[in-house]
């Protein structure tokens, strides 16, 4: 049983059935057919085990203290509700002293029965398991409440809660989705539980981001989120939420004039707030919110007072959102004014890291003199990526989020893997920072906004999340998830893997299989496998060997851009052979078949790519590229007749919630940024733009017959 610390699991059927036979139950095989080191461990067991729940046996009761928190309470609900669902008995929740004199018990958080671990210096997000022959404590760390202005407490506990999900996880319980129809819980009538102290080893990150996994229920997502450990919401929420232990208030979002500088408020007093382009003030950029002249002494001031009102009103929040707004191109969004520009190095005039930083420097030093107890947040990202030249150091009171988007990350390879330029680059640029930033440095990773489809990046994703461990991230940001159907198992291991790095990934891997796919595990496990070894063996390179820089390098970037080239037709057929496998084991099972939608419907999408490239084979004239004169790519009518074709079938599949591609409202699948990126990408080579297209799809496979279309309920 993979990655179960001995003192809590339940018992393999054998050993439970041979366990049992010390009570004198009615079992065959007799013990004299049992091995002899399993007559050991029976022996061993029956010594040292607590039985919790048994048929004819009164339930455990758990016990509160009298004066238990929100949280305490909720995570005691959790349990009751997740006991009575494996076990089909229902624990009583008592609280002292009305628990006096129970039978077997199981302590949530402080209480009489655990008390002598109370002085116990426990981390905030630590737990601790003890399992006695009497019954269980599960007892947990946390941070004192805070206050707002506003007189309402936020909570900062979650260790205890932690704990009762480590405890149900080691009882077999996963949440692999948001929803009930997506948990597995193991039904067992007996549950036997070695004795034993368990504490909890620290998280990889500190900070781990809820995976807004494209929900319409936010309260479940939220309680899916807590119940994998994650402990950061983007955007925090501005009510607390107790129940859950609430969470940490941490944003590093673009934030100057979406949320600080606002310019509803501004523009019209304070035009010379924001940033100069073309001679005019406010320019809003193509409708986004404006960029800030940085250099403006007054919008200093009027920045750093805004950023410490909102700390003192709202000291229960940890990090605040510095970050400029969304495109930080000099001459395009930033600022072109004297002030701003005598901020840059005019060694690299294009590079926007050193105005960026210095400016947040200055009101680094503001709110740490008036609001000492907050950190600043924003990104590397954009064009000020870059570590800053002409700044020496970044203040200690920020947090820097390194942006690991388009040229910064190949998705296809290790991060050390000295094959790939854009990984090397991305470790030079964490080199460069951490000689800068004195504050601590989180990870913004960038998850597949470019490629709703299949992202099978499980075994590398582990990898690549030990690797930010041990260059000294704190905390990891994810961008938002929507495609929980055709990525449900991506975005189930990252949340998994933020919490610990050293999960026994291909344990894990068999556990969903078996758990998720019930009778169909087999063939699955195949289709998922295969999805892995493409990815992991695609070797994407130019067809003349050279190497690029920005954006067009070789591999699979940031967002998935460039999956459409690992989605061959001879790949395509195979992946169809094994969920057509699936579907045919899991018929008439409601549970798998539902399941099994969101897989058919991100393979049917990968299908539907992989034909569109197919066609540009069939049909392609060599043009001029629309956005770049100077390359050429192969326009198809065919392909662009079937990319429409592609999108009206996503406006109709997005409609059921199972499948959950991630486009949550009604406009047009055509209007949406992620298909925007892929529509470029595929139809107009905006991935590979350098690359001679024709020679690239053909040395892939794409010139391969077009495989016939599976069976599917799809429309």
């Amino acid at each position: 049983m993979p990655n179960v610390p001995p003192p809590l699991r339940i018992l393999p059927r054998w050993l439970a059935c041979a366990a049992a036979l010390l009570a004198g139950a009615p079992l065959a095989p007799a013990t004299g057919d049992l091995p002899e080191d399993v007559l050991d461990e029976i022996n061993a067991l029956g010594k040292n085990e607590l039985t919790l729940i048994a048929p004819g046996q009164e339930p455990p009761v758990i016990v509160l203290g009298k004066d238990a928190s929100e949280v305490e309470k909720h995570a005691a609900q959790e349990l009751a509700s997740h006991l009575e669902a494996i076990s089909g008995q229902q624990p009583k929740i008592l609280h002292e002293p009305e628990a006096s004199g129970a039978g077997r018990w199981i302590a949530i958080g402080k209480t009489s029965l655990n008390a002598e671990d109370h002085a116990a210096t426990l981390e905030p997000e630590q737990f601790l398991i003890d399992i006695r022959k009497e019954g269980v404590s599960i007892l947990g760390g946390g941070e004192p409440p805070v206050r707002s202005a506003a007189g309402k407490t936020y909570l900062r506990e979650r260790g205890t809660l932690y704990g009762v999900y480590t405890f149900l996880e080691n009882l077999g319980v996963r949440w692999y989705r948001p929803e009930p129809w997506g948990w597995h819980i193991p039904k067992q009538e007996t549950v036997k539980l070695r004795i034993g102290r368990t504490l909890s080893k620290p998280p990889t990150f500190g900070g781990r981001s809820v995976l807004t996994a494209g929900g319409r229920d936010p309260a479940a997502l939220d309680r899916w989120a807590v119940r994998l450990k994650a402990n950061v919401r983007i955007p925090p929420p501005r009510e607390p939420q107790n129940a859950i232990g609430g969470w940490k208030l941490i944003s590093l979002g673009h934030a100057h004039s979406a949320k600080i500088i606002r310019p509803e408020k501004y523009l019209k007093e304070h035009p010379d707030y924001f940033a100069l382009i073309n001679g005019q003030r406010g320019d809003t950029g193509s409708g986004r919110s404006p960029q800030l002249c940085l250099g403006n002494p007054a919008l200093q001031e009027e920045f750093a007072r805004v950023v410490v009102d909102e700390a003192t009103r709202n000291p229960q929040i940890e990090v605040i959102a510095v970050d400029p707004e969304d495109g930080t191109q000099l001459g395009r969004r930033m600022c072109s004014c004297p002030l701003c520009v005598a901020m840059d190095d005019p060694r690299h005039p294009e590079e926007m890291g050193n105005r960026v930083f210095e400016f947040t420097n200055l009101i680094a030093r503001k709110v740490a003199q008036a609001a000492p107890h907050v950190k600043l947040g924003l990104y590397a990202y954009s064009k000020h990526t870059e570590a800053p030249t002409r700044v020496a150091s970044v203040e200690p009171n920020v947090v820097i989020g390194l942006a690991n988007i388009n040229s910064w990350n190949d998705l296809s390879r290790n991060l050390h893997d000295p094959q790939s330029p854009q990984n090397r680059r991305f470790l030079d640029l964490v080199n460069r920072w951490k000689q800068v930033a004195k504050g601590p440095l989180w990870m913004r990773e960038y998850s597949p906004y470019g490629w709703p489809g299949p992202l099978p990046m499980y075994r590398l994703l582990q990898k690549r999340i030990q690797d930010y461990r041990d260059l000294g991230f704190q905390g990891m940001i994810w961008r938002n998830e929507p495609n929980l159907g055709p990525q449900a198992l991506l975005v189930f291991f990252k949340a998994k893997l933020q919490w610990d790095a050293d999960l026994d990934l291909p344990g894990e891997l068999a556990l969903y299989y078996r758990n998720y796919y019930g009778p169909a595990a087999a063939p699955m496990q195949a289709y998922h496998e295969a999805w892995m070894e493409a990815l992991e063996t695609s070797r994407i390179s130019r067809p003349d060997g050279k190497e690029t820089e920005d954006g067009a390098g070789p591999g699979i970037s940031s967002g998935g851009r460039g999956m459409h080239a690992v989605c061959t037709p001879g790949l395509m057929k195979r992946l169809g052979a094994f969920l057509d496998e699936a579907e045919a084991k899991a018929r008439g099972e409601a549970l798998y078949e539902r399941r099994l939608k969101g897989d058919r419907a991100g393979y049917e999408f990968a299908r539907r790519v992989s034909h569109i490239v197919s066609l540009k084979l069939t049909d392609g004239v060599e043009e001029k590229h629309p956005q770049i004169e100077r390359f050429r790519y192969l326009n198809s009518a065919a392909a662009t007749r079937e990319w429409g074709a592609l999108e009206a079938w996503l406006d109709e599949v997005r409609k059921d919630e199972d499948q959950m591609f991630g486009l949550r409202d009604d406009r047009p699948a055509a209007d949406f940024t992620a298909l925007k990126y892929l529509r470029r990408d595929v139809l107009q080579n905006g991935r590979y733009v350098d690359w001679d297209e024709r020679t690239f799809l053909s040395t892939l496979g794409f010139n391969l017959p077009e495989p016939s279309t599976p069976r599917s309920s799809q429309p």
